[in-house]
């Protein structure tokens, strides 16, 4: 219930201040992170089809998350 709730708490506080880009493909990219550490953690086995749509999902995380960094002023991301 405790990591729960703090998930669910640390989760609405990003909501607000983060780009809503940045966080709606963060929030996709639970499902694929979710399915590596449990292959890491408890040697779950994932179809093809399973790792070619989140190595897609993932793959656009970092695309739009680079994309938003590429943006951001010189000044303020040293």
């Amino acid at each position: 219930m405790v990591c729960q709730l703090t998930g669910y708490f640390c989760l609405t506080y990003a909501l607000g201040h983060l780009p809503a880009t940045v966080t709606s493909l963060i929030l996709l990219a639970v499902a694929p992170l979710t399915a590596v550490f449990a292959f890491l953690i408890f040697r779950e086995r994932m179809t093809i089809i399973q790792l070619f749509g989140g190595g897609l999902v993932l793959f656009g995380v970092w695309t739009i998350t680079r994309a938003d960094w590429d943006r951001v002023p010189r000044s303020c991301a040293e």
